[in-house]
């Protein structure tokens, strides 16, 4: 058994059973299910790996505990981007819980005190907050986000009072049952979504090897079920007796153990994308894509599926005419796709490259308004080339979801950056469409910036002059 120091992540719904109990079995399915697709990303891009899911419930380790609290702001704001076209019903109040100890390995789970405080933390945590231990407080980076002090609390079965915080919200908190009217830690870590961060290699070898151990005694089971079901029907076939003697052969199987052994095979046989799966979650692409060829070339079904895992992988490995490809194939055998978060996440991330007109096609002819959370996030990367920006914001004003961002800053961000001239003209020709008054001060002072004879950034704005002055003139008449 092994034992290392990691930092712990809890995550779960406040109001779960509340929500559960307006909810059919159909759509509560479906609410799991979304709420598994937005989180598991997140986790994956930090660099954490999901020991299980319990429900509503992750439980995750990461090596890094500042890694591990910023994982909680990201997924609290893309949580947020979501909630802002979802129905009430479907919207997720998630909390976040963050501890810091030394943990046991073992089959493929974790044990030890620091779970279990992070377990006691989480009943008294708000949904919406990212609450962590005084031993996180310690040892992460303090410099990434700001901290409020949450005092000492007796938490119910720990010797000790345990000292909490939490990140500081950027925006005000909403009244219950409203949403903030931004991202409540500023969207500022939700870039990491778009770069691949590997798990913990040591973490995930140890928790996979534990894992192979206990589904190698499970697969033992399975091989003994297999043998007492077919020594039971070699008996039955060779009877020639009545109904009594062949229950009593039956009788003798389930004594045996053979009717347990069965179950267990049954619920353990492996599902052919499984293999697939586990290893988009420990962010090993190329066992990924090695358990995809697999799974063709034993041609598994259902197709669509294949496609869908095909498209996922080749945006992981930055081919997005590939994923473009295989996901238009899974679209059209799966309408229903078009919902699902991490494939509309690919198809926005290929607005930034050669791929932008497919991608932008493939959003307003399948995708819609699934599409714009992920949108929403693209057009408000500042990392983000500003061809890919502008395309996001074309699309949502083609879906008339213009108000989803605040435009007229993300487009003076543009302007002030160091793309190609001729795309940050673009954003200024949108501007003067814009005529918004609150950007005529930063038209002007980018008119100055870029007089030929004494601007710092002439140069490098030779094309933006004469849309500038355009922009000016609509805005102050507008105004």
């Amino acid at each position: 058994m092994k034992t290392q120091n990691l930092a712990i992540l809890l995550t779960d719904i406040a109001g779960f059973t509340a929500a559960t109990s307006r909810q059919s079995r159909d759509e509560n399915a479906a609410w799991l299910a979304m709420h598994g697709q937005l989180l598991r990303p997140v986790f994956q891009a930090f660099g954490g790996h999901v020991v299980k899911e319990i429900g509503d419930a992750f439980l995750c380790v990461f090596p890094s505990p500042t890694d591990a609290v910023l994982c909680g702001t990201a997924l609290l704001d893309r949580l947020w981007a979501y909630n802002q076209n979802a129905p009430p019903l479907m919207r997720f109040n998630v909390r976040v819980v963050v501890n810091m100890g030394e943990v046991r390995l073992d089959r493929g789970d974790i044990y030890g005190e620091p779970v279990n405080v992070a377990a006691r933390v989480e009943d008294v945590a708000l949904g919406g907050d990212v609450t962590l231990t005084e031993a996180v407080f310690l040892t992460m980076n303090r410099s990434e986000v700001e901290m409020e002090p949450l005092g000492s609390h007796t938490l119910k079965g720990l010797p000790e009072d345990v000292t909490l915080y939490r990140v500081k919200h950027l925006t005000d908190r909403p009244p219950e049952g409203e949403l903030a009217k931004s991202y409540p830690f500023g969207g500022t870590q939700l870039h990491r979504l778009n770069t691949q961060a590997p798990a913990n290699a040591a973490i995930t070898a140890q928790l996979s090897k534990d894992g192979k151990r206990g589904m190698d005694s499970l697969k033992d089971g399975a091989r003994r079920a297999r043998s007492s079901v077919d020594s039971a029907r070699d008996a039955l076939r060779s009877l020639s007796g009545g109904l009594l003697a062949r229950l009593a052969v039956v009788g003798l199987v389930l004594a045996g153990g053979g009717f347990w052994g069965l179950r267990t095979f049954m619920h353990w046989r492996e599902d052919p994308f499984r293999p697939i799966e586990e290893r988009l979650a420990a962010s090993d692409v190329s066992g990924a894509s090695a358990a995809w060829d697999k799974a063709d070339e034993q041609k598994v079904k259902p197709a669509w599926k294949l496609d869908y895992y095909l498209g996922r992988i080749s945006a992981l490995e930055g081919n997005c005419g590939d994923a473009l490809d295989a996901y238009v194939s899974a679209l059209k055998a799966r309408g229903e796709l078009s919902s699902d978060t991490r494939l509309a996440a690919d198809v926005v991330r290929c607005l930034d490259g050669a791929s932008r007109s497919r991608a932008a096609k493939l959003i307003q002819s399948r995708l819609g308004r699934d599409a714009l959370p992920a949108l929403v996030e693209i057009a408000q990367e500042k990392v983000r080339p500003a061809a890919a920006r502008l395309a996001a914001l074309e699309l949502l004003d083609g879906m008339n979801a213009a108000q989803e961002v605040q435009q007229w800053p993300l487009l003076i961000q543009i302007i002030d950056g160091d793309d190609p001239c001729q795309d940050r003209r673009e954003a200024v020709i949108k501007l003067a469409a814009l005529k918004h008054g609150k950007a005529l001060d930063d038209l002007k002072r980018l008119q100055r910036e870029s007089d030929a004879n004494e601007g710092r950034r002439a140069k490098q704005n030779r094309c933006l002059t004469g849309a500038l002055g355009e922009a000016i003139r609509a805005t102050e008449e507008a105004n």
